[in-house]
């Protein structure tokens, strides 16, 4: 009844709970541990983190944060296959196959970790994802 994972189920049951009460907007950026906290009668801080992005990202910012932010993601993976499936050159393609493997590891750490809290692993991620995109779009124009 103490494992992480029951934790995890309990704590996401609590945060469905509170989007049921503010489905389109949220609650607003960073409000999540508050609600948490709130939600388990917790009165220690820091407040849990949500161990699940696409939760917070619902909790925050509602569905139209959590729609914007699928649609992000879908929209790179998306560039990335077309162009894998499109460009003749051999490194190119290896890059975007690459970018796709990469990118779709973050999409499903995302899922029981707080991926998104973490800056440096950001700006790596998107550093590299905007690497290939400009790489790919100026070497395809040649």
């Amino acid at each position: 009844p103490f494992s992480s994972i029951i934790w995890r189920f309990r704590l996401w049951g609590d945060a469905i709970g509170d989007f049921a009460k503010r489905p389109i907007l949220g609650y607003g950026i960073g409000t999540f541990q508050t609600l948490s906290a709130d939600s388990q009668n917790l009165s220690m801080l820091p407040a849990p983190e949500a161990h699940n992005d696409y939760l917070r990202i619902m909790i925050e910012l509602g569905a139209v944060g959590l729609v914007s932010y699928l649609i992000f993601i879908f929209k790179v993976l998306i560039f990335n296959f077309k162009a894998f499936f499109k460009v003749k050159d051999k490194f190119l393609k290896n890059v975007n196959l690459i970018s796709v493997i990469v990118f779709s590891a973050f999409i499903l750490m995302a899922f029981g970790d707080n991926v998104l809290r973490g800056t440096a692993t950001q700006w790596a991620l998107f550093a590299y994802l905007g690497g290939v995109v400009g790489l790919t779009q100026k070497r395809n124009k040649q």
